[in-house]
């Protein structure tokens, strides 16, 4: 079921433990009320909808623990306000948007668990305020396999290498642009004239000779012989 709202009237309460149960719905507004909460362990249940930015009123708190439940929206900014806070713990939810810079405030955090939600963007650099001997000896920070360190946040990473346990890592390096080759202009082909076919001549035909004929002699007439005068008789 339910977590009642009537729990915020045990406002000298110092420590309220509900984990690993069976716990459902909304987490209460008015939780944000217990003044004097040190430790509050609502952890693996079935917890949903977004976490109450009145928590941020829980000023002495020194755990918070959300983790393994069904929580959705973005991590409250007023949750930067938890300035003694040592254990934050709200992985393994639904949770999405960046982790907000306002957690760098709580500088007596020793362990900080993000992974397995749906968060994204790079890891602000104001977490690096966070630094000192308690993320060295035995400090925890797990983020996202999508969140990351960019490479210019030196101080930054250099928090995060000194953290006994993380998984944070940079950001990977932009690729170098690759330089787009000036296309070479093809020289335009002069389209080469297609000779006009000269007609061929035809042949003049070599007039056949006519044969000239040969012209047929005239036959030379045979003088007729004059008849010899027969004498007469005297």
């Amino acid at each position: 079921g339910a977590i009642p709202m009537e729990l915020a009237s045990l406002s000298n309460l110092v420590w309220l433990g509900l984990s690993s149960n069976q716990l459902s719905g909304a987490l209460p507004t008015e939780l944000g009320g217990m003044a004097n909460l040190h430790r509050l362990y609502l952890d693996r249940n079935r917890l949903t909808d977004a976490i109450p930015t009145e928590l941020g009123g829980l000023t002495k708190l020194w755990d918070l623990f959300l983790n393994g439940n069904r929580l959705t929206g973005t991590i409250p900014t007023e949750l930067g306000n938890l300035t003694k806070l040592q254990d934050l713990r709200l992985d393994n939810n639904q949770l999405t948007g960046g982790i907000p810079a306002e957690l760098g405030n709580l500088t007596d955090l020793s362990r900080l668990d993000l992974d397995n939600n749906q968060l994204s963007g790079a890891i602000p650099p104001e977490l690096a305020k966070l630094s000192g001997w308690r993320w060295r000896a035995g400090g925890r920070f797990w983020v996202d396999s999508s969140l990351c360190v960019e490479r210019d946040q030196d101080a930054l990473w250099r928090w995060i290498r000194d953290i006994e346990n993380t998984n944070a890592q940079l950001c990977p390096a932009a690729p170098t642009p690759t330089p787009t080759a000036t296309p070479t202009a093809t020289p335009t082909a002069t389209p080469t004239a297609t000779p006009t076919a000269v007609p061929t001549a035809m042949p003049t035909a070599t007039p056949t000779p006519t044969s000239t004929a040969t012209p047929t002699a005239t036959p030379t007439a045979t003088p007729t012989a004059a008849p010899t005068a027969t004498p007469t008789p005297g």
